[in-house]
This record gives structure tokens, C-alpha cells and sequence, in this order.
């Protein structure tokens, strides 16, 4: 029972870790504009200001939000280097796209497999699952996932080169199959370039992606008090993103018994509480899960999960001889005693026996039989050696 008590432990703190986990990459799948921690901010009116599109090295972000029908390009290294935005309705028939110019290579954050719904494998390859090469002197277009099915909603390329252009962005199109990959350009798409931005006129200038205040995960603006979400080791309180208790790394409240996980060096107990140490009974430390693991059904002080890793054992079970196993019996020349809850050696004329005393058997070897008397159980020799002519 107790084993199968630790497996659902272990089973419900991998589902609460893997909900944090989801949570946390959660706005990086909704295509959250700036990404974890960011906003587009208020204001940029200052001469620090300016509105460049990308060029050689620069790395670049694009953000797909599908439910607020916005789509965000943004430089990721230049904090007063303005956006582009677009407003699109309906992204049924959008789909991934990149399009080089004169041949080059890019690099993304994120594996490259969603770009190869329709692409010519002459010209375009994939020496990594990173980065993608498309052959000098081709003006290719590499078509990736429909972003209505798409998990990357979100993702940086690093243009590392290119002959005379460079495009990322997205694609509308009914039918991907009738879409021509060579030749062309970009401004039937939408997306920035190292010269342009496309659609032209579509594309608005918007401010630079800003830091939320610390713990937010996702904000309206820079205020603590914009926070819409908070990032792990943080939790909403009445009006922004509070700090976990010191022993906890995802919670729900400040104090120590509001926690969904701990810290290392800290232990779940309670499914709730964090603590530097588990109860001294039942239970032992788990410091791979970080929680308060229960001990074998056999054992009362444990190390570990199994009936094998015991240093007390329940009433019912005994510490084996020289090892740290709980059984229901000792082995034989052993008795199991009842107060130590320990297999001791019985005495030499103990068959079976409660302790290692003479005075502490419950049944005897051949030639020993149990003293009558009333007040002690003596095993004593059954055969009486009689000295001839000495009188009885």
C-alpha cells in the first residue's frame, strides 16, 4: 500500500510540476506579444527612440496571438529599437515563412522542423535543428506549419547572412500546394525584411518591448500592480505578483504551508507544506522530488522507499540480522523482539525466542525442556546425568 502511496505522490508531483512547467511556456504557445516578462511599452517619444528593420546579425522575434489577433516583430537586443505590428482577423489560411534572397543562412531559438511544411530540398537544408542553408544566388521561399495547428507561435531568427534580402513572417494562402517556392517577393506576405516591411501600410510602428515588473510573467505595462500573471516562485496577490515563501519554488500564498513545490533542500509534506525536514516517523526525504516520501508499509524509520532501506520497523516486523530489511518473521536461531522490534540471536537453548536470554524462549531445542517454575521459564537440560551410587 505504502508503495503504491509513493508512486501516486511521485505521479501527482510530476503532474503539479509539469502544470508549473506549462504554465510558464504557456503565453510562448498563445504567441504572447513580447514574450514571458515583457509588454509593449506606453511610450517612446524620445529622441533614444528609432525604428530600424532588421539587418546582418540582428536577431529578431516573432509573437502570434491569435486570440487578440495581433502579430509582433521586435528587435530582442535593442531595448529603444521600435516594433511592427499587425492586426489580422482571421488566421485560418496562415501558415510560417521565411523567404531568402540570393541564397544565405539563418538561425532560429526553436527546433526548425516547423519549417518544412513545402520547401525544394535542391535549395533549402537543414545541417542542424537550428539552422537552416539555402544554396547561393536562390530566391526561395521556405513555407512552415499552418499557424492555426502550429505548437510555435513564437520564435527568434538570427540573420546570419544573405545575398540581398532576407523575410520572416507568414504566409495566406488557400491552398499551400499552388503556392510557387522560387522567384518572386515578399510583399504579397506579411512579415519585416532587411529593407522593407510587408504588407506595405499594414505593418504599424509601435513602441519597444518593455521588462514587467519583477515576478510578472505577463503585464499590461511596467506597474507591479499590471501584472496579469506571474512567473514561478511568485503568486497573485490582491493586486500584483507576490514572492513564495523562502522554501518554496511554486505556490499559492506566502507562507510555508501554501506551496505546490519546494525548493532544493526543502521537502513537500502535506501536499502543501514546505519544510527543511520530514517527520523523524514514516516518512523519509526525498531530495530528487523534494517532497516528504511515505516509508514501506513495513518499516516505521526508512531512508527510502522499499522494505530494504528500513531503520525501524513497524509492530508486526522485525529488523533483519546486520541489515536494514523489515520482515513478518526472523530467520532461524533468531526471535523477533517485540519491544525493539529486532531479530536478536536466541540463546543456545532457545529454539524459538523473544530475546537473546535463556529466560526469554518460547520454545526449546532437542534436549531442553521448559522449567516449571512459576516464576521465570528456564531451559534445562533434559537429560540428567546420574552418578552411580549416588542416592536421589
Amino acid at each position: 500500500m505504502f508503495f503504491w502511496q509513493y508512486l501516486h505522490s511521485i505521479w501527482s508531483l510530476q503532474v503539479k510540476k509539469f502544470m508549473i512547467s506549462f504554465s510558464n511556456s504557456l503565453s510562448l504557445l498563445i504567441g504572447q506579444l513580447c514574450g514571458v516578462g515583457k509588454h509593449i511599452a506606453s511610450s517612446c517619444g524620445s529622441t533614444f527612440y528609432h525604428a530600424n528593420l532588421p539587418t546582418l546579425g540582428k536577431i529578431w522575434q516573432i509573437d502570434i496571438d491569435t486570440t487578440q489577433g495581433k502579430v509582433l516583430w521586435w528587435d530582442v537586443d535593442d531595448k529603444y529599437n521600435k516594433g511592427r505590428q499587425a492586426t489580422i482577423s482571421d488566421f485560418s489560411n496562415m501558415y510560417h515563412i521565411v523567404m531568402v534572397f540570393g541564397g544565405g543562412t539563418f538561425e532560429l531559438n526553436v527546433d526548425n522542423s516547423f519549417l518544412k511544411t513545402k520547401y525544394n530540398p535542391s535549395y533549402v537544408t537543414y545541417p542542424s535543428d537550428s539552422t537552416i542553408n539555402v544554396a547561393g544566388g536562390t530566391t526561395t521561399r521556405i513555407i512552415g506549419e499552418q499557424i492555426t495547428t502550429t505548437s510555435v507561435t513564437s520564435y527568434r531568427l538570427k540573420f546570419t547572412s544573405y545575398g540581398t534580402n532576407m523575410c520572416f513572417g507568414l504566409i495566406s494562402a488557400a491552398n499551400i500546394n499552388t503556392v510557387a517556392l522560387e522567384g518572386g517577393d515578399f510583399s504579397a506576405h506579411w512579415g519585416v525584411c532587411v529593407e522593407a516591411a510587408f504588407p506595405t501600410g499594414q505593418l504599424m510602428i509601435v513602441c519597444p518591448c518593455a521588462s514587467c515588473a519583477t515576478g510578472c510573467e505577463t503585464c499590461t505595462w511596467t506597474s507591479s500592480t499590471a501584472c496579469t500573471s506571474c512567473t514561478t516562485g511568485y503568486y497573485y496577490g490582491t493586486t500584483s505578483c507576490q514572492p513564495c515563501h523562502h522554501l518554496c519554488s511554486a505556490c499559492f500564498g506566502y507562507v510555508s504551508n501554501q506551496c505546490t513545490a519546494c525548493k532544493p533542500g526543502a521537502f513537500l509534506r502535506d501536499s502543501t507544506a514546505c519544510s527543511e525536514a520530514c517527520p523523524f516517523n514514516e516518512y523519509w526525504p526525498d531530495s530528487t522530488n523534494n517532497i516528504c516520501a511515505p516509508c514501506d508499509s513495513a518499516c516505521f524509520r526508512c531512508t527510502g522507499p522499499s522494505n530494504t532501506e528500513c531503520s525501524m520497523c513497524k509492530t508486526g516486523y522485525f529488523l533483519q540480522p546486520a541489515s536494514t530489511i523489515c520482515l513478518n518473521s526472523c530467520p532461524t536461531g533468531y526471535g523477533g523482539n517485540p519491544t525493539t522490534k529486532i531479530c536478536v540471536l536466541c540463546d543456545s537453548s532457545c529454539l524459538v525466542c523473544t530475546g537473546s536470554l535463556n529466560s526469554e524462549c518460547s520454545a526449546c531445542n532437542p534436549g531442553y525442556f521448559y522449567s516449571q517454575h512459576p516464576q521465570q521459564q528456564l531451559a534445562l537440560t533434559l537429560v540428567l546425568k546420574l552418578d552411580i551410587g549416588r542416592t536421589l
